[in-house]
């Protein structure tokens, strides 16, 4: 059984009645279905925005044949059009199902990686995954391109495709598992997934030489590296994953720039990866060692990138150690070899075993290695985060008088004065962007967990109500899913209303340009693009993932809305479009005290500078004693 779909917008005139024929069978399709994406492309048609229509047809016999589709729109004035004659060949296929795993397929017993294909016949609101009939969460809808999908078949499909990961650590290895789930559309019409049926695999793990990881172990234990006597002698190294533009890396230069404004410690940072951000660091006068690759997934590999590490502490004499992120958490494991004082400040919004099923292949890192990174979370002096919601993912992990929360900063000062110094109307003029326009924008590299597809999807469903509104994604790239993004606002009628701008180096005019921020992202623990968004005094509409909650409060720093459900975002955009501009502002305006007086980069520098220094000379001065007074 399938909908045959289409639409019919006469200029002039009114659709009375569609008649479909499928190889000389005629049916009677039901007209009426709203179309947005019409709408904006023929807005001198009257009927344009409920020129859909829809035929439901039983198709099960003409499985595998080809078949001949004619339409015929009957209007108002009694003419009638021809729509394009369409051959189409009919295979069997599923309006919901998982695309993996599949019924039989055997899933590690850990988090399950779940994908599948939700098409209707109008936009889908959430979908709602279970395990054994309990509820698992909502899925994540993004752009991605399927050979299941034709995203231009079906206006929407582009956000048709989901994915999540399931928790199946509960199940002993063998147990079978059944993993369904419910599509709602916009309507509130509910549809079953196509149940997978799996079962849960026994754990493997890869051989490797324990001699040489001993020997290894023994020569970084043997590596001597100086403890500092006093705070003035404080030499840091600070390890990350990647110097690249991004939230976690701008957390770290600021940091370095908020320090240096304090103290004259020598600073080293080793990083994987390079990026645009470490010509910024060195022209500060830190050092820079880009070291490769932090091997996971061999314990012999790992030890000896641990042992290269050590000998480049020793070499410059670092005596603490500050791990940025969890993937630079191999940072903390270093401290510990070498019995230097650790801080690890952790950003993700995942738990300990969920942070690996996410960010690398199964069997990554090796279990080996994963004890080790555990033993460094739980033997580090402080581990700090942005915000108490991550924090209490990770206090069953360890002692929890050694996990603090230090509130993340912007430089609300320079914000204020870029502000005073720029005109709006001007960098808009500049930018080629309408002066009258509401301008709603979505600040942060574009991918999945950031959900800008389906904000663009939202978005459709509420622009012809607000034809004043536009919105501006900044931080696209040349990339599978930015490319299907870019497909899917085209097969939405959207392409003038819609801007994707590339990752930039200087967000300001953006910003400054802007009326409103959108965060539509399901993961984020205190995303920088709403405080600086909060400090150029816009309102703010979010989704309620982590920390964000802890800074925008609903309806008076900004609007929240839950994560993962499309219909939720489209009914938070029409209410903040729809409201007066004096109302935006006041709440704005809350918002922006909120940063000032909260989260100010020069708070979280000089709660940074009592914690480092304090550990660097008493690793066991519990850290809420050193950061009591900030």
């Amino acid at each position: 059984e399938r909908e045959i779909r289409g639409w019919a917008a006469p200029a002039g005139d009114a659709v009375a009645a569609v008649l479909v024929s499928i190889d000389g069978h005629v049916l009677v399709a039901e007209v009426g279905r709203l179309r947005p994406d019409v709408a904006r492309v023929r807005p001198s048609a009257p009927s344009a925005l409920r020129s859909g229509w829809v035929a439901e047809v039983d198709l099960r016999s003409f499985d595998g044949r080809e078949i001949v589709i004619d339409a015929y729109v009957v209007r108002d004035s009694g003419l009638v059009d021809q729509l394009p004659r369409r051959i189409a060949k009919v295979v069997a296929t599923r309006l919901a199902h998982f695309v993996s795993p599949r019924d039989d397929d055997e899933v590690a017993a850990d988090f399950a990686p779940v994908q599948g294909v939700a098409l209707s016949s109008e936009p889908v609101a959430r979908v709602e995954l279970f395990v054994n009939g309990q509820p698992a969460g909502p899925a994540r809808l993004y752009a991605e391109p399927s050979p299941e999908v034709d995203v231009r078949s079906i206006p929407w499909s582009g956000v048709a495709a989901f994915s999540s990961l399931v928790d199946v650590r509960r199940f002993e290895p063998g147990e079978r598992v059944s993993i369904t789930g419910t599509v709602t559309s916009l309507s509130g019409a509910a549809t079953p997934v196509m149940p997978a049926r799996v079962v849960v695999g026994a754990p493997s793990v890869a051989p490797f030489d324990a001699a040489a990881v001993e020997h290894l172990r023994e020569t970084i234990a043997r590596v001597a590296v100086p403890r500092a006597t006093n705070a003035r002698d404080t030499r840091l190294v600070m390890v990350t994953h990647d110097l690249g533009l991004g939230g976690g890396q701008l957390y770290l230069t600021e940091l370095a720039r908020q320090l240096q404004h304090r103290v004259s410690w020598p600073m080293l940072v080793i990083t994987q990866r390079d990026g645009a951000l470490r010509g910024s660091l060195e022209d500060a006068g830190i050092a820079v060692h880009v070291c490769g690759d932090f091997p996971l997934g061999d314990p012999v590999a790992y030890e000896s990138k641990l042992l290269e590490l050590a000998t480049v502490v020793r070499d410059f004499g670092g005596n603490i150690v500050l791990s940025n992120t969890m993937l630079a958490a191999i940072g903390a494991d270093l401290a510990r070899r070498v019995d230097l004082p650790s801080v690890l400040a952790i950003h993700e919004s995942y738990g300990f075993d969920e942070f690996f099923a996410v960010g690398y292949p199964p069997g990554t890192p090796h279990p080996v290695v994963r004890d080790q990174i555990h033993a460094a979370l739980t033997h580090s002096a402080a581990v700090v985060f942005e915000a108490d919601s991550t924090r209490m993912l990770y206090e069953v992990e360890g002692d929890p008088r050694r996990f603090v929360t230090v509130r993340y900063g912007v430089p609300v000062d320079e914000i204020e004065e870029y502000v005073k110094a720029t005109d709006q109307s001007d960098l808009r003029r500049r930018h080629g962007l309408p002066e009258d326009a509401t301008i709603l924008l979505c600040m942060g590299t574009i991918e999945p967990r950031k959900a800008q597809a389906m904000l663009a999807s939202s978005f459709a469903d509420v622009a012809t109500r607000h034809p004043e509104a536009m919105l501006v994604m900044v931080g696209d790239r040349d990339d599978i899913y930015c490319r299907a993004l870019r497909t899917l606002i085209d097969t939405l009628g959207l392409a003038d209303r819609v801007h994707l701008v590339p990752i930039v180096d200087d967000t300001r005019p953006w910003y400054r340009m802007a009326d409103v921020l959108v965060s539509a992202s399901d993961l984020e623990s205190m995303p920088r693009s709403i405080l600086e968004a909060m400090a150029y005094g816009l309102p703010v509409v979010a989704a309620r993932a982590f920390g964000v909650a802890e800074i925008v409060e609903d309806e008076v720093t900004g609007w929240l809305f839950e994560p993962r459900d499309a219909a939720a975002l489209g009914q938070a955009l029409d209410r903040v479009l729809g409201l007066p501009a004096h109302v935006r502002r006041e709440v704005a305006g809350a918002a922006s005290e909120l940063v000032r007086e909260r989260h100010d980069s020069s708070g979280y520098g000089a709660a940074y500078e009592r914690l480092l220094s304090g550990l660097a000379v008493d690793p066991g001065t519990p850290p809420a004693d050193l950061l009591r007074s900030c």
